[in-house]
């Protein structure tokens, strides 16, 4: 069990949030936070630990750090199946295995392992935060709450993108590149395996 956000309405129309138990909209929140969190290392670090690290041109280096975004692309196709299947924890554990070996495969410190993380990554991300905040959504008590809920889960996401840089520098700091990129795979993953038990 953990601890859910969720909101009602209160005499006069006031907004009340308060505590609950394994509530969807929470669960959404913290899901869209590790996804986040893999994403902002990715589009934050990958085009610079390419270019000092592993030694392509810049160009080269930003040239792959954009290719993944393009992948974005495949977030109205997951929505339509998505909508059609209604599997959340299938889509939740495809995304999280995309980020994961994502982030993972970038440790091995060559362009096409740079190419397969961005790509990877950014599929499994935008996978991630249209299943999250689809569901989120649903969660809503009342249809003119929906923003309230998405932006509540926007910004807890936005967290997870936050955090993640601090805690990566640290670690590249002391350990290494691929130290940091296992490691920051390693969390997001178990985090996700966390939220679907």
């Amino acid at each position: 069990m953990f601890l859910g956000i969720c909101a009602s309405e209160i005499p006069g129309g006031i907004l009340e949030v308060r505590i609950g138990a394994r509530n969807a909209i929470t669960y959404m929140m913290f899901l869209c936070s590790a996804s986040s969190l893999v994403a902002s290392l990715t589009t934050n670090f990958l085009v610079y630990y390419l270019e000092t690290s592993v030694k392509l041109s810049a160009g080269k280096a930003g040239l792959i750090g954009g290719i993944g975004p393009v992948f974005a692309i495949t977030a109205p196709f997951v929505g339509w199946y998505y909508d059609r299947s209604g599997k959340l924890r299938t889509w939740i554990l495809l995304s999280a295995l995309l980020t994961t070996m994502g982030m993972a495969v970038t440790a091995i410190g060559t362009a096409s392992a740079g190419i397969a993380a961005s790509v990877l990554t950014s599929i499994g991300a935008s996978t991630c935060y249209t299943v999250g905040l689809t569901r989120a959504i649903g969660g809503a008590i009342r249809k003119e709450y929906e923003s309230v809920v998405l932006a509540w889960c926007d910004s807890i996401s936005l967290l997870g993108g936050f955090v993640a840089p601090v805690i990566f520098s640290a670690i590249v700091t002391g350990e290494g590149y691929a130290t940091a990129w296992f490691a920051c795979a390693f969390f997001a993953l178990i985090l996700v395996i966390l939220l679907c038990v």
